[in-house]
């Protein structure tokens, strides 16, 4: 449907009730309702009817301040793994920076935690996934009107069309779900042709499915396969780099999603091609906490966002040039272009240590290049074994044969 239904005709309890019912939950002890501040509490996730009781009260204008935006997130609902730490989701709508009454397009955003951010930005926001129930509460929940739900699947059977054409969007978010395989007869038969590889890896389908809605800017978080695997990822990416659509590589955190899948935010841009890539290193301390029961949070989302837009000088960016990323076989890792914790830290302590020449201290004698015979003069090779850790290697222990003619 492209509206969702409105929370007015839901029945109210009586507030006294309401009032119990809240007040019982004792997850609720660090909850605090601030203006205007979205709200972090920290075991919110054990009570799986919290949205209910929260819904009871916001009907009756009694939580007019608080914000239910993340409140999959905070569910313990394992069935679906489909909420996002609401800190990425901070970083994907500021990475975007929507603009009031522009268009974008969010699929997938089952928990719709994306959609929440971007209409209290006052932006036309567009939904498309199979199931929409959680996400239509959750928008109602914002009081504002500017959202469109529509109950299709993006890759299997696409929804938003215009005169039998994918609908374009100027810019995209989306956190696809991973280790989904399509049906091959999807790529053969495509209507909008928008599958290049013949593959049925979910990942790339979903992408060349973004690609072929938007005209503009895409912010997607892949699994970090997307950016090494051979096959049909390696084609896809050397699709993208050879056509300038990479602006961005981030390296996020392991350990930040729900399903402890190591993953990658790309920033895709279809409309003006990219003469560089830009490789952010998200893991470092400046850019992640360790909360509670070792979950990874994102911080310092505005500065991370400001790197990826901006030409901020810092030592976790690097621009590449693509031919560059040719070189390695089209790896968009970005520790493939920039130095990790450990490196980084040995080079800072060598900036001020007087280096040299190793032939200014040592004389390097390479030996004589030989095959072993079956006759000859007897030798003795030095093996790794007789390597000590310091100091001269005085024994050789493998006995040998060597033709002085050879």
């Amino acid at each position: 449907p492209d509206a969702a239904p409105r929370l007015k005709d839901q029945q109210s309890k009586e507030l006294s009730e309401a009032l119990a019912d809240f007040e019982q939950v004792p997850e609720l002890s660090s909850f605090e309702v601030s203006d205007g501040i979205r709200q972090r509490a920290r075991r919110l996730r054990k009570d799986p009817g919290l949205l209910d009781r929260v819904t009871d009260l916001d009907v009756q204008g009694l939580l007019s301040a608080w914000i239910a935006d993340d409140s999959y997130a905070w569910s313990d609902n394992k069935d679906w793994a489909l909420g996002l730490p609401p800190s990425l989701a901070d970083l994907l709508i500021e990475l975007m920076a929507p603009e009031a009454n522009s268009e974008l397009y969010i699929p997938w955003d089952y928990s719709g935690q994306l959609a929440a951010r971007a209409v209290r930005r006052d932006v036309q926001v567009a939904l498309e996934m199979p199931i929409t129930t959680f996400a239509s509460h959750v928008l109602t929940l914002t009081g504002r009107d500017s959202w469109q739900i529509h109950a299709s699947d993006p890759v299997r059977n696409p929804g938003l069309q215009e005169e039998g054409r994918l609908k374009q969007f100027q810019a995209t978010i989306a956190v696809p779900p991973m280790g989904i395989r399509y049906d091959k007869e999807l790529v053969d038969r495509d209507p909008f042709d928008r599958f290049v590889e013949r593959t049925n890896a979910g990942n790339i389908l979903q992408l060349r499915h973004l690609i072929a809605q938007t005209v503009g800017r895409i912010a997607v978080v892949v699994p970090n396969t997307v950016l090494f695997s051979v096959g049909a990822e390696r084609s896809f990416r050397q699709s993208l780099v050879e056509q300038g659509l990479i602006e961005t590589v981030i390296a996020l955190p392991q350990g930040l999603m729900e399903l402890a899948i190591p993953v990658a935010l790309l920033i895709l841009n279809t409309e003006k091609p990219s003469r560089r890539i830009r490789f952010i290193d998200a893991t470092s301390d400046e850019f992640q906490v360790t909360a509670e029961k070792r979950r990874v949070v994102l911080r310092n989302p505005d500065a991370l966002a400001q790197l990826a837009r901006g030409s901020t000088s810092h030592p976790r960016v690097i621009d590449i040039q693509p031919a560059q990323v040719r070189e390695h076989d089209y790896n968009l890792e970005a520790g493939r272009y920039l130095l990790g914790n450990v490196a980084q830290q040995q080079a800072k302590s060598l900036e001020n240590l007087p280096l040299g020449k190793l032939s200014e201290h040592f004389e390097i004698i390479r030996a004589r290049q030989h095959a072993t015979s079956t006759s000859g003069v007897p030798i003795r090779e030095i093996q790794a074994a007789d390597v000590p850790d310091y100091g001269a290697t005085v024994s050789a222990s493998k006995e040998s044969l060597f033709d002085l003619n050879s």
